[in-house]
């Protein structure tokens, strides 16, 4: 698709500098978005002076949002509204949340605010979505967090899982596969974590690890 115009301004070229008409409109580009070729309708600006290209600040972030969503959608990662839902299900501040899972704050803001996730975080988040398996890494990780913070959750989770108090679970339950989440490289992870070896035999002690089903037990936040 060639440059689409949809409207005019009067504005300084950045790239012929100097002042004259400019269109505002669409062109088809193609983003490298880790290493993978995404195609999206961008916003650009045209000077009809020199007859040049070129995105605004603005429109470099519009754009680059716009290839980052496309990238999450094909690599069935979170978007950042997903992953702000799964936080406040839990009640639970940026600040909060961040320091249950032992990630710094600035990570977080960064996810909720359109940064692209790593997909080990990724997937802890997608685990941590079933109140069961939240109900384990907060049972796990209590101490991080206030008095009032743990009568929060607890009155959350009693609501989410309707039972009459908290009661803690040492299962943890993967999501469905259409959700993107991959056992195998789940598997691959639970085997390197020093939190299932004992000593130096090397060998997980969780045996279920080994007969290719889920973990019972499950250490993936600092």
């Amino acid at each position: 698709m060639s440059f689409s115009s949809h409207t005019k301004a009067v504005a300084i070229c950045p790239i012929c500098e100097q002042e004259g008409s400019i269109e505002i409109g669409r062109q088809v580009e193609t983003l490298k978005i880790r290493g993978k070729a995404i195609q999206i309708e961008a916003y650009l600006e045209r000077c009809t002076i020199c007859n040049e290209t070129f995105a605004t600040t603005e429109d470099e972030e519009k754009n680059i949002q716009t290839a980052y969503r496309l990238y999450r959608q094909e690599a069935k990662l979170l978007q950042p509204e997903e992953i702000s839902k799964i936080r406040t299900k839990y009640g639970l501040s940026q600040k909060a949340f961040a320091r249950l899972l032992g990630w710094g704050e600035i990570t977080l803001h960064r996810y909720e605010s359109g940064a692209l996730q790593d997909e080990v975080h990724n997937d802890l988040l997608l685990l941590l979505d079933n109140p069961n398996n939240f109900s384990t890494i907060f049972e796990k990780n209590r101490n991080r967090m206030t008095a009032k913070q743990v009568q929060k959750i607890q009155e959350k989770l009693s609501e989410l899982l309707q039972l009459p108090a908290v009661l803690a679970t040492s299962t943890l339950i993967p999501p469905p596969m259409s959700s993107g989440f991959v056992f195998d490289k789940w598997k691959h992870f639970l085997e390197q974590d020093p939190y299932f070896y004992e000593g130096t035999t090397n060998q997980p002690q969780n045996k279920n690890i080994q007969e290719m089903k889920p973990p019972t037990l499950l250490s993936l936040v600092a």
